[in-house]
């Protein structure tokens, strides 16, 4: 014996510098669970032919690999190390794509990357490199994140990340910074909280709003993955940030069904942790998981999968194995997406030849329980697909109303349940559904014959899930089972002790806890003191007198086929602006459903009118009123709802063309809306909604009234910098307006940096400034320049508007507290062209620091004057004269403190 247990030990310590040998040679050791080298197969650890199919795959590619990341790390020009980069992607998407052995082969080559260097060369890019390298890195990170290279992301360049995800605005890092994040989601609850904390989940609610698919399909994971791996904790912190209402527009997305799927799955998640449940519930979300599942094909939508080279190789057990609670969970909601997602898992994975790790991850009794038990005959068919799809016997239904079942169903349930040994005996004693929801242990084990105390705890344990999914609704008149699951699901199973008692929901306050636990056989003490508490909590709540109408604020009409992104969207930003909204989720049928909606347009205190592209062409052709949007618009015309029309890139139709019952619609203003700044036509469509009435009859525009107060207060800042504007006789040339406008235009100033412009070019911006004001009725653009052109030039201190010293006055430059965030300005290089016309990126600085203020009123501060301007023009930016982008020639930024 000591002789063997050495040569054991030799032979141990010899596989041991083996396997370490192979790592010293950079080999990971997943190439040999993939079956690549000689002992992977004599221990049988992989089939020979996907052995040799992976082998062949990673002597063709790790050769090319290594010389591509060999060249990435020693380029010398950022051109270089582009392709290198680029090779390197396109191996490992390569690898991702293929049939059958693509995981085991991208494993190889992403630990290799890592192994090899690259990933510490791809965080460094991300860190220093300009945007193009960064976002070819980034392209490349997303692609190689597979479980041990999350693990040093978290441990070393979790910063690096969160830093380039406050980069929200920059498009060209927004798809593989989502992509990435989307990854880090699953590490761990660690990397999930570092992640909320630090901004990580900030900028994916942010880029929901977004219309990039891939950009929403990376944030629709993301949020999916973050619900699943974050835990209870982290779903809280979810639910603070808003992630549920975010996801309403994700889940209600028309353009890419795995945005919705994903979404769908999030909510879902979210919703089965019973702290946050009624806060899922209040977001609308969840209402749409079910009808959205139901619309579904799961083949096809596995054969759409297959054809995407981000899912090809679905996922892997320990992602699949998070959906398990799900299938186990009591919301019909998680099992409906549960039992979806493992059915297009299973066409998947049975191309694979993989179909045992559904058995492996405990999959496989909670589908047949479905089968079995389910009351939605959708979630039951996907679990009878999925279990065909894997080979296993599918289960007969069992009937819900188990008190009426005769002795011949209690039979069949016994041989589902695995008991057929027992079934002479229960048949022998006439055993019916009554008898069998009151069996007790004692009667088990001497009456029926069952002697082993573990069998019969395994049968008490499919009772009592008997008990719970069982339909009492013929012995049950208050609905008491539906009582004691609103406590919690299980206490469903008490439901039938309670009746045979003659206890209802009326009577159960009178109770002792006594009682409960020897007439009822609830034997768990806290089932019973939770059970007491909740009625008598339910006897002395106070009954609420509803004085008030149970309508909603807005009521939001649109098209589904053009209007659906941006309904969700206005219907999460009112909502987070403390509206309560209705939006249609599924066009409802005819009958009393249609009677239902259009008593929701009743009850709404607003009326909401998306026109998309298209949205009114229905109308049209519609004089017997039967399409939806045509009736809801009559609706709210007829019963004079404060009508707020929403217009994206629509074109308002003839009204000849329109029946004549709706023409009235037109005569409403409508508020263009802009997607890059939501927030500053939120607050219109606020204003609008919280009295301003949209109606304007005298105006024939629909921004009438805002150009009228705009031109009001410029007037007002006019007269304002003339009268304290130092040296008015720089300007007084005896030209009237126009002859300056022509002069103007002849000016040939040949354009420096802000920084060197000469003393003279003040006076022309001031000129430019009145000329502008003038013209503003011709061309809105010219005051939107001016003024901006006159602002630039005061914060640079080429301008002084104020005196700095008198009587009476004091210096606008001084007030450092109201200065504006950061001024971006252009200098553009033609000849014609205004010396400085100012960066987008400044609209959206002046609207965040825009306040609530009216424009008409007389304003102190010259901040909240600009301000105020700055917000009605951002409104009507979409309308202004299309300005062709020109050749940047030099930037300039001034850092100011924020107001």
């Amino acid at each position: 014996p000591p002789m063997l247990a050495l040569l054991l030990s030799l032979h141990t310590l010899g596989r041991s510098l083996a396997m370490a040998s192979a790592e010293r040679l950079a080999v990971p050791e997943c190439v040999s669970r993939a079956g690549g080298w000689a002992s992977a197969r004599e221990h049988g650890g992989v089939s020979p032919g996907v052995g040799t199919e992976v082998r062949e795959a990673l002597e063709r590619v790790l050769p090319v690999l290594r010389r591509a990341i060999a060249n990435a790390t020693q380029a010398t020009s950022p051109e270089g190390l582009r392709a290198a980069l680029s090779e390197v992607f396109r191996l490992v998407e390569e690898a991702w794509g293929m049939p059958a052995v693509g995981r085991d082969v991208a494993k190889v080559l992403c630990d290799v990357i890592r192994l090899e260097g690259g990933l510490d060369l791809l965080l460094n890019l991300l860190y220093t490199a300009e945007l193009e390298t960064k976002c070819q890195a980034g392209k490349l990170l997303e692609q190689i994140l597979v479980a041990e290279n999350r693990d040093r992301i978290a441990r070393i360049g979790l910063g690096v990340i969160l830093n380039l995800a406050k980069e929200r605005d920059v498009p060209q890092l927004a798809q593989s910074i989502s992509g990435i994040l989307e990854h880090m989601f699953k590490h761990s609850e660690e990397t999930c909280f570092q992640l909320i904390s630090d901004g990580g989940l900030d900028t994916i609610l942010y880029w929901c709003r977004w219309t990039d698919p891939a950009v929403l399909r990376h944030c629709a994971m993301a949020l999916a993955n973050c619900a699943m791996y974050g835990g209870q904790a982290n779903q809280r912190l979810m639910i603070e940030k808003k992630a549920a209402e975010w996801l309403f527009p994700l889940a209600f997305s028309k353009d890419d069904e795995l945005i919705r799927l994903h979404a769908c799955l999030a909510i879902t998640v979210l919703a089965t942790n019973k702290e946050i449940e009624k806060e899922v519930e209040r977001s609308g979300t969840l209402a749409l998981v079910e009808p959205f599942i139901a619309s579904l094909d799961p083949e096809q939508f596995a054969r759409e999968m297959l054809g995407s080279s981000d899912n090809i190789q679905g996922r892997t057990a320990q992602d699949l194995q998070r959906l398990v609670p799900l299938l186990d969970s009591s919301r019909l909601e998680a099992q409906c997406i549960a039992t979806f997602y493992l059915c297009t898992e299973a066409a998947i994975k049975a191309r694979q030849k993989k179909t045992q790790i559904f058995s492996e991850i405990g999959a496989t009794q909670s589908l047949k329980r479905i089968v079995c038990y389910s009351t939605s005959s959708t979630t039951s068919a996907l679990a009878k697909k999925v279990l065909r799809m894997i080979g296993e016997e599918v289960p007969r239904r069992i009937l819900p109303t188990v008190p009426n079942w005769k002795s011949c169903e209690v039979q069949t349930w016994l041989q589902q349940i695995g008991f057929n040994k027992y079934c002479q005996r229960f048949l022998d004693h006439q055993v019916d559904g009554d008898i069998l929801l009151r069996l007790t242990e004692q009667e088990l084990q001497k009456d029926l014959g069952m002697d082993s105390s573990i069998t019969r705890k395994r049968f008490f344990r499919e009772l009592t899930e008997l008990k719970t999914f069982a339909n009492y609704s013929t012995c049950d008149r208050s609905n008491l089972a539906d009582w004691l699951g609103g406590i919690d699901p299980k206490f469903r199973q008490y439901t039938y002790n309670l009746l045979t008692c003659g206890i209802d929901r009326n009577f159960l306050h009178r109770v002792t806890e006594q009682q409960l636990q020897e007439d009822c056989h609830i034997h768990t003490g806290f089932h019973r003191v939770r059970i007491l508490t909740a009625a008598r909590e339910t006897l002395h709540s106070p009954i609420t007198l509803q004085t008030t109408s149970n309508g909603t604020d807005v009521f939001i009409s649109y098209r589904r086929s053009t209007g659906s992104q941006l309904a969700s969207l206005l219907k999460v930003h009112l909502q987070l602006h403390g509206f309560s909204v209705f939006i249609d989720v599924e066009k409802l049928e005819a009958g009393k459903f249609e009677d239902k909606l259009i008593q929701s347009v009743l009850s709404a205190r607003n009326f909401v009118l998306v026109l998309s592209p298209n949205a009114l062409d229905k109308c049209m052709v519609d004089p017997e009123c039967k399409d939806w949007v045509h009736k809801e618009i009559v609706t709210a015309l007829n019963s004079g709802k404060n009508i707020v029309p929403v217009t994206d890139h629509f074109e308002w139709p003839d009204p000849e063309t329109l029946p004549k019952d709706m023409r009235a619609v037109l005569k409403f203003n409508g508020i263009m809306w802009s997607h890059e700044y939501q927030e500053a036509t939120i607050d219109k469509i606020i204003r609008f909604l919280q009295g301003r009435s949209s109606r304007d009859s005298s105006a024939g525009s629909e921004n009438g009234l805002d150009w009228k107060m705009l031109l009001a207060v410029l007037v007002e800042l006019f007269y304002t910098v003339a009268v304290f504007y130092p040296a008015p006789q720089q300007i007084s040339h005896g030209l009237c307006l126009q002859q300056e406008l022509v002069n103007l235009s002849a000016d040939h100033h040949t354009p420096t940096a802000l920084a060197e412009l000469p003393g003279a070019v003040p006076t022309h911006c001031w000129m430019q400034f009145q000329v502008a004001l003038v013209s503003s009725y011709r061309s809105p653009l010219n005051t939107h320049w001016g003024f901006l052109q006159l602002l630039t030039l005061k914060y640079q201190e080429k301008v002084e508007l104020m005196p700095r010293a008198g009587k009476g006055c004091s210096s606008w430059e001084q007030d450092h507290q109201c200065l504006l965030p950061t001024l971006l300005v252009r200098n553009h290089g033609h000849p014609d062209t205004n010396p400085c016309i100012p960066h987008p990126r400044l609209l959206n600085h002046l609207a965040e620091a825009a306040g609530s203020s009216s424009c008409l009123r007389r304003t102190e501060s010259f901040q909240e004057c600009l301000t105020n301007i700055a917000t009605v023009l951002l409104v009507h930016e979409a309308e202004f004269p299309h300005v062709p982008e020109l050749p940047v020639k030099h930037t300039t930024s001034i850092n100011l403190p924020k107001a």
